[in-house]
């Protein structure tokens, strides 16, 4: 994830417009991060990078952003055919229905962890069972199913919003979504597409993992999901008063004349 994020505000600088120097240095930094980002194979934030470019490239209409987006796009594409690792991964997604059960792919686990935390969710009401109860709850769940694999690993929802429900309920979930929805909706209308960007990736992501229960996530995503937004509203403040002070000294102007 913060990869993808380091990504996402080099992509900035690049709309910004570089020298030619710096460009040449920020597209090679960019690029062994692209690859490392591939040699991990995660693929919710690969996937989660790819959407968010495709956002700013269309919001920008940047001929730079253009290039560097299609080179990106290249670049995984042809790691995910030729890659037999990663291919072998990214196959995972166009076969979930033909998953064998037994097998204990990526994809396929998750899969099970849904399965099992859709059907508690139900149960969980508009409180949730309480923090650390939720995952008892999933993990009983996995005993049940016979999914002992799942159980001796303890693993969590894999699933931010079903993480909220289990936890602190639904009443939670719309707590979480009324706080992200306002900054989204604040972020398109002030054009302030860096924090749309990065709140909007890490929404994405949330789909495939427990983000905000884990200390570095919840540190990251609070950081950025306040600084941003702060740095545009002073911005803004500054913009606004530097807008009123030339219309005040053109009023004082035309009425000595």
């Amino acid at each position: 994830m913060h990869v993808s994020i380091a990504i996402i505000f080099s992509l900035f600088l690049i709309k910004k417009g570089l020298s030619v120097r710096n460009m040449v240095v920020l597209l090679l930094m960019d690029l062994v991060l692209i690859l490392f980002l591939l040699i991990m194979i995660k693929k919710g934030p690969i996937l989660g990078l790819v959407m968010i470019m495709s956002l700013l490239v269309v919001l920008f209409k940047n001929r730079n952003l253009w290039i560097f987006y299609g080179s990106i796009v290249t670049i995984v594409i042809g790691v995910i055919i030729f890659h037999p690792k990663v291919n072998s991964k990214f196959s995972e997604l166009l076969e979930i229905n033909k998953n064998n059960h037994d097998e204990l792919s990526s994809t396929n686990i998750r899969m099970k962890i849904y399965d099992c935390a859709v059907d508690i969710t139900s149960d969980a009401g508009i409180f949730g069972f309480g923090l650390g109860d939720g995952k008892n709850q999933l993990v009983n769940c996995y005993v049940e199913k016979e999914a002992f694999a799942l159980s001796d690993s303890q693993y969590n929802s894999h699933n931010q919003y079903l993480g909220f429900i289990l936890n602190i309920g639904y009443l939670g979930l719309i707590f979480f979504l009324l706080f992200v929805g306002i900054r989204l909706i604040k972020a398109y209308s002030n054009k302030n597409y860096l924090a749309l960007a990065v709140v909007l990736f890490y929404c994405i992501v949330m789909f495939s993992e427990n983000i905000l229960e884990r200390e570095q996530g919840v540190i990251f995503f609070s950081f950025f999901a306040n600084l941003l937004f702060l740095k545009n509203s002073k911005y803004l403040n500054e913009t606004t008063i530097k807008k009123q002070g030339e219309n005040l000294i053109e009023e004082l102007n035309v009425g000595n004349n």
